[in-house]
């Protein structure tokens, strides 16, 4: 065994001897642990011993110095805890390299202070024989602080785009400078780092560059303009910013120079001063408006801009202030503006304001201007656009695109209202059509009669607010035939005088030359009845009502409607009119600016959808206080135009009684199924399209007429009947909707040649549309 003193010994044999050896290790091993301890305490750097399960195991008091932690925190917390997130990989991996044997390490990482801050520590750590490392750190966060100030320092003066020198005021000589101050000689910076100062600079400006010197010893910065020269001897202009730097006893230290080339910009001068000739010639032919103000005030006018202010000669504006020919509104602004030019030489971007024009009358102009000197005053040079005339264009054109976005709205609100009918058509049909059967069946029991007549009647209310919702939404299917709107509005009139009141003066202005329209009577009627109630509910206290027909032809495409002959209706009552706010919204169904319980706000509504499905326009003015005209427009019937005509029928000896009911909703095809079956036709049923053309590939059926439903799941009614009509090119269609657009209508009537059967219907409306199509009555078996 080796000792302190480096000799071997064995050990004692006897336990005295054994025990003094071990008194004798144990007295070396406390005065190594105390040499160490003094060590630890001694040394300046922060040292320890650092384990491989990631604490400290000793460390120097040095350490609560620079990181604030006390020791006993510093031995319980893992030192990667404190070790800086981006550092932490790099520090494991450098710890495993050494505990893997590698000779002494040295590096840097960041470690976390108390208050939350991170310091930079260098360290050389080296592993010990126990798996240990002992390392030493020092906090070198203020040396790499003032390392890279002197970097960003010395990359500032190095890739300055300006030339960047550094003279020595005792000898006049350079003593630095950054590449950018050599490349406007044509030198490099080591071929100009002690040469004379004059010596860049050509003989005849070394009096002019003394001068610039003595100032700059006496007020410590100086700028100038001069000459410098290149290596090749060439002269270039040059903008010189010196600054002197002195001691606290004002002794100059050295001299710092920015130089900038300003060969371009004297270019440019020389450029301006050649073409201000030229200037004058092309800025009085300019189309723009053109003036320059200095001091405010008009220092030149060209003749665009003497158009736009509506003078007839320049004496009538020069001299005077500009901020007098705009609009009040817009002075405050201009005051800035021309401060902004004047003052600090700032452009002025495009912006839009209002002049005043000579008769006091106003245009809009668009006005830009940069700074500009005239005849050796600061001013501006500004540019002005009328744009007077587009901006009425622009306004136009908003109130266009507002129309369409209101008309786009009435769309979507019509589209969601026709969905609600189609499935309240689905739910009346079998509601009305056993109420009919109910009712005609309970002859002698006139209780329970008058019982079923009450539901059929309810669901006929339903189903006239059911139409006016399909009214809106322009799906509802109309039967149109040649109508004279005379006769339509005369008839509507005679069944509502009772309802207008005598308080209400009702004037009735027909046009005798007004032509035929194409359309449905009885909507029409419901159109005049609407804006007559409507005019009559604006006049509580009476009033005039005027309604007038006339011809009006469009020669242009407007609001909509094509060039044409239309037929015109107008109802205008002297009534409260309606408020602005209010008037875009008036075709919105369920609107209503009447008071709670006097209206469903579905009146207007449907009169809207009614005139859309009739190809027209409905429009409406107001004036509150002074009343309302609503004008409906609907094309004009060519006369040579006929009358659709009726479809062909079979004779009964045909005996076409074989029916196919194609109708995904149950209540409905059994309700229809019934009432035909009733009747003694022969009756079949399917809940869908694909369900039904199955039937017919197989067999199963051979119907003589099919009625099926438009809108179903799956293969829809107009797909079906396609594929029927392959099979059986002879089979009568009927087809039946709640509500369809008029897309799929012109499909309809290209497979069917007739119009739709519309839900809600009766048994009796029913048997009605089958016999016109069979050609045969059936009585009921």
């Amino acid at each position: 065994m080796t000792l302190s003193d480096g000799s071997s010994a064995l050990l004692p044999e006897n336990s005295e001897a054994l025990a003094t050896y071990c008194r004798r290790l144990e007295a070396e091993l406390r005065l190594e642990r105390s040499h160490l301890g003094s060590l630890f305490a001694a040394m300046p750097d922060m040292v320890c011993i650092a384990s491989t399960d990631g604490y400290f195991r000793r460390l120097s008091s040095s350490w609560e110095q620079v990181l604030g932690y006390s020791l006993d925190e510093l031995l319980s917390i893992p030192y990667r805890e404190l070790i800086h997130p981006d550092d932490r990989e790099p520090t494991r991996l450098e710890v495993e390299r050494q505990l893997a044997g590698c000779s002494t390490a040295h590096f840097v990482n960041r470690y976390r202070t108390k208050d939350g801050r991170y310091l930079w520590l260098e360290w050389n750590a080296s592993p010990a024989d126990d798996g240990n490392l002992f390392a030493v750190a020092r906090d070198i966060t203020a040396r790499r602080e003032e390392e890279m100030q002197l970097r960003l320092w010395a990359d500032a003066f190095r890739y300055c785009a300006h030339g960047l020198a550094v003279g020595d005021p005792s000898t006049n000589t350079m003593t630095a400078c950054n590449p950018a101050f050599a490349a406007l000689h044509g030198m490099t910076p080591e071929e100009l780092t002690g040469r004379a100062l004059l010596e860049l600079y050509p003989a005849d400006v070394h009096d002019y560059v003394h001068k610039q010197i003595a100032i700059l010893h006496d007020k410590s910065t100086t700028s100038f303009e001069t000459d410098r020269l290149r290596r090749d001897g060439s002269r270039f202009p040059v903008q010189m910013d010196v600054v002197c730097v002195k001691d606290a006893l004002m002794r100059p230290l050295y001299m710092i120079a920015s130089v900038q080339d300003v060969s371009k910009r004297k270019e440019f001068e020389k450029a301006l001063l050649r073409s201000e000739a030229q200037f004058r010639s092309v800025v009085e032919a300019a189309p723009e408006g053109i003036f320059i103000q200095t001091d405010g005030r008009f220092a030149y006018l060209n003749p665009a801009a003497m158009a736009i202010f509506g003078g007839r000669d320049q004496d009538e504006l020069l001299g005077g202030e500009v901020i007098g020919r705009f609009h009040p509104d817009f002075h405050e602004l201009v005051a800035e503006r021309i401060r902004q030019l004047n003052e600090l030489r700032l452009g002025v971007e495009v912006v839009e304001e209002t002049v005043v024009r000579m008769d006091g009358s106003l245009a809009t102009v668009e006005i830009s201007a940069v700074p500009f000197l005239h005849n050796g005053k600061a001013g501006a040079l500004v540019f002005m656009r009328n744009v007077t005339e587009r901006k009425r264009a622009m306004e136009e054109r908003q109130v266009l695109e507002k129309q369409l976005q209101e008309a786009q709205k009435l769309e979507s609100i019509g589209r969601l209202a026709g969905g609600i009918a189609h499935d309240l058509n689905n739910l009346l049909t079998p509601v009305l059509g056993y109420a009919e059967m109910l009712e005609s069946e309970l002859s002698g029991l006139e209780e329970q009669r008058e019982e079923a007549r009450m539901i059929r009647e309810a669901s006929l209310s339903a189903r006239k607010l059911i139409w006016q919702l399909l009214a809106f939404s322009r799906t509802q299917t109309l039967e149109l035939e040649p109508v004279d709107l005379n006769e339509v509005v005369g008839k509507a009139c005679r069944l509502q005088q009772s309802c207008v009141g005598s308080l209400v003066a009702v004037e009735l202005s027909p046009d005798a030359e007004l032509p035929r329209i194409l359309g449905n009577s009885s909507q029409l009627e419901q159109v005049v009845m609407n804006l007559v109630m409507n005019a009559r509910d604006a006049m509580p206290s009476g009033g005039r009502l005027r309604i007038a027909t006339s011809v009006v032809v469009l020669q242009e495409p407007s609001d909509g409607l094509p060039a044409g002959r239309y037929a015109a209706l107008e109802v205008t009552d002297t009534g409260e009119g309606i408020a602005a706010e209010d008037l875009p919204r008036i075709f919105e169904p369920f609107f209503t600016t009447k008071g709670a319980g006097k209206g469903t706000g579905l009146g207007l509504p449907s009169v809207y959808g009614i005139v859309k499905q009739h190809r027209g326009n409905i429009q409406a003015t107001s004036t509150p206080g002074r009343g309302t005209t609503f004008r409906v427009l609907i094309p004009a019937l060519e006369e040579s135009a006929a009358a659709p005509g009726a479809a062909d029928s079979c004779s009964p000896g045909e005996a076409r009684y074989r029916v196919l009911v194609v109708e995904d909703n149950d209540m409905v095809r059994k309700f229809t199924m019934h009432a035909l079956e009733m009747q003694g036709y022969e009756v079949t049923g399917a809940e869908s399209g694909d369900r039904a053309l199955g039937m017919v590939v197989d067999g199963a059926v051979v119907p003589d007429l099919v009625i099926s439903d438009i809108m179903m799941p799956g293969m829809n009614g107009v797909e079906f009947v396609g594929e029927v009509r392959k099979l059986l090119p002879e089979v009568r269609v009927l087809f039946m909707s709640g509500h369809t657009s008029d897309h799929v209508k012109q499909q309809v009537m290209a497979l069917s040649g007739n119009d739709i059967l519309s839900k809600p219907f009766t048994a009796k409306v029913l048997m009605e549309r089958v016999s016109r199509e069979t050609g045969v009555r059936r009585e009921k078996a």
